[in-house]
């Protein structure tokens, strides 16, 4: 139930038990560090009644735990990323769980385009390229591996296609096959249409 009476959302409520979660895990991390001392009783906020009176973590343990819970989040996220597209899923997909659709709609990108972005650059679709992104020897990649070969895929812009996207499958890699063979008959198809003549 929304505060608002109304049923909630199942992204409102994966909010709610993530957030539930982490306010536990931030306790765990400053009681393991700190015992008793990394916690005061205290009002959340002047004025908030003796209703609200709790145990809370004192500032700079508190701020040392998220840290490291917020470092935790970004290498799992990136292990997940990692897992899907080495699972087979396409980017629209990826997309699609990360609740990337309508911010892409809006930035005039395709669910696909902005969901690589975000794996290769962790920019939303309405935020531009960093500026390290192409600053070095090779272009932005969103590195995973794939489980059809083994191969560490250094995959770049998903406009390139294939076969100059997705460096490091392992020769004989029955999934890139079938992927670079799909892209092809897309292509293949698109021309078909382009050179039918209209009666």
């Amino acid at each position: 139930m929304s505060l608002f009476g109304g049923p909630k959302t199942p992204q409102a409520e994966r909010y709610d038990a993530a957030r539930q979660e982490i306010v536990s895990a931030v306790n765990r991390l400053v009681a393991q560090e700190h015992g008793a001392a990394g916690f005061e009783v205290r009002d959340p906020y002047p004025g908030a009644g003796e209703i609200w009176r709790g145990r809370h973590a004192t500032p700079v343990p508190h701020l040392r735990a998220v840290r490291a819970l917020r470092s935790a989040v970004v290498e799992e996220e990136r292990r997940a990323l990692d897992n899907a597209r080495g699972a087979g899923l396409t980017w629209e997909e990826i997309g699609e769980a990360l609740g990337l659709a309508d911010a892409a709609d809006r930035a005039n990108q395709t669910l696909a385009l902005a969901a690589w972005r975000y794996a290769a650059m962790r920019v939303m679709p309405d935020e531009p390229d960093p500026e390290w992104a192409y600053s070095y020897r090779r272009d932005a990649t969103a590195d995973w591996r794939c489980r059809a070969c083994t191969g560490s895929v250094h995959e770049g812009h998903p406009d390139n296609g294939p076969v100059d996207a997705e460096r490091g499958h392992q020769p004989g890699c029955a999934r890139f096959a079938a992927v670079q063979a799909a892209w092809r008959a897309r292509w293949d198809d698109d021309e078909d249409d382009a050179g039918e003549v209209s009666p």
